[in-house]
C-alpha cells in the first residue's frame, strides 16, 4: 500500500505545481506527464531480492525532442516507508538514482526490465535507433552499462550477474546482407518471390511481418567471465526457440529445440488435439520441439523431458533439473 501512495505523489507532483499557478492542465502537461504503466512482465514498482531497494518504471512524451522518455527510479525501501509515516513533510523523497533514457522515435524504450540475484543492479532491453540491446544499470556505482553491440538486436534475455548472461540476436554480418537484399529489392521492377510468405509479398513494411518472416535467424549468445560468444553445438550455431531460463551458476540454460530425429513412438503418445490438427506429430513431416539443457561452454545439449514441449512446462522443468 505504501507505495501506492508514494507512487501517486510522485505522479502527480507536477499536476500540483501546475495547479498552485492557477492555470488549467493543458495538452502539454498531459503529454510530458510521467505516467507508471502496468507491465505485463511483472509488478511496477519491484522489489529487489533483497528488500532493500525498490524500482519504479514510468513513461512520458518530450516535447523538445519529440520524442517518448521511459524512466527507472531507484529508491531505498526504509527511507520511503519513513517518508510516507511523516505526512507532514513538505518535499518529496529524491530517489538514491534515476535513469532517464530517451532513444529511439518509438517506445517502450526500457523494455523486459529485471533485477538481479545480488541486487545490485537492474538488467533490462533498450530500444535504440531501431535496436534493442542488453542493458546493465549497476545501482552500486550508478553507472549503465551496454552488454551486447549496437549492431545487435536483442530478442530475450536471461542474466545472472556482470559476468553471467544469454541472449539471442542475430548474427549483425547475416542482418546487415538481409537488409541491403531488401533495399535492392524495394528499388528493383521486379523479384523473384518464390519462397516468400504471402504477407511478406503484401505487406513488407508491416512490422508483424517484418517480425515473424522477414528477420534473419536468431542465434544463442552468451557473456562469460568478461567475454562474449556465440554457442555453438559441434560446430553449428545453436538456434533456440522460446524463453531462456539461466543456471544458478552461469553456466548452462534451459531453453528449447527442435527435434527432427524423434522416436516413432512420439506419432502416438502424443496425439493432436482433433484428428483433422495439422499440427500432428510425423516422422519426416514435422519438428515438434523439447526442451533442452545446453551447455554454454561446450555446447552440448541434453533433452530434459523426451516428449514434445506443448506436453510440458517449462517452470516446473527448471525446478526439477540438478545443476
Amino acid at each position: 500500500m505504501f507505495l501506492m501512495m508514494f507512487c501517486l505523489a510522485v505522479q502527480f507532483c507536477d499536476v500540483s505545481s501546475a495547479q498552485q499557478t492557477r492555470r488549467p492542465l493543458t495538452i502539454a502537461d498531459e503529454i510530458e506527464l510521467a505516467l507508471f504503466i502496468p507491465d505485463i512482465e511483472g509488478p511496477n514498482p519491484r522489489f529487489s531480492p533483497d528488500g532493500k531497494y525498490f524500482a519504479v518504471y514510468s513513461e512520458r512524451g518530450r516535447l523538445d525532442s519529440n520524442l517518448p522518455e521511459d524512466s527507472l527510479r531507484f529508491y531505498h525501501s526504509a527511507d520511503v516507508e519513513n517518508f510516507l509515516k511523516h505526512s507532514d513533510e513538505s518535499q518529496l523523497l529524491p530517489p538514491v538514482w534515476d535513469i532517464h533514457l530517451s532513444t529511439d522515435k518509438e517506445g517502450p524504450i526500457i523494455h523486459d526490465w529485471r533485477w538481479l540475484s545480488d541486487s545490485s543492479g537492474v538488467a533490462f532491453l533498450q530500444s535504440k535507433n531501431g535496436n534493442q540491446k542488453l542493458v546493465l544499470a549497476d545501482l552500486r556505482r550508478e553507472k549503465i552499462e551496454e552488454l551486447t553491440s549496437e549492431a545487435e538486436n536483442v530478442e530475450n534475455y536471461d542474466i545472472r550477474d556482470r559476468d553471467h548472461y544469454v541472449y539471442t540476436a542475430a548474427d549483425p554480418v547475416e542482418l546487415k546482407m538481409l537488409k541491403t537484399k531488401k533495399e535492392t529489392e524495394r528499388q528493383a521492377a521486379a523479384f523473384v518471390g518464390t519462397g516468400l510468405h504471402l504477407g511478406e509479398l503484401l505487406m513488407p513494411e508491416d512490422p508483424i511481418v517484418v517480425k515473424y518472416f522477414s528477420l534473419p535467424r536468431v542465434y544463442l549468445w552468451a557473456g562469460l567471465a568478461g567475454k562474449r560468444f556465440m554457442v555453438k553445438h559441434d560446430g553449428a550455431a545453436i538456434v533456440p526457440e522460446g524463453d531462456l531460463s539461466l543456471s544458478p551458476d552461469g553456466r548452462s540454460i534451459a531453453t528449447s529445440l527442435p527435434v527432427t530425429d524423434f522416436p516413432k513412438s512420439w506419432e502416438t503418445l502424443y496425439p493432436p488435439p482433433f484428428a483433422s490438427s495439422g499440427s500432428r506429430i510425423r516422422a519426416g513431416h514435422s519438428s515438434p520441439k523439447q526442451y533442452v539443457r545446453i551447455d554454454l561452454q561446450t555446447g552440448s545439449i541434453q533433452s530434459l523431458t523426451n516428449a514434445p514441449k506443448r506436453y510440458c512446462n517449462l517452470l516446473q522443468i527448471v525446478s526439477e533439473v540438478s545443476y
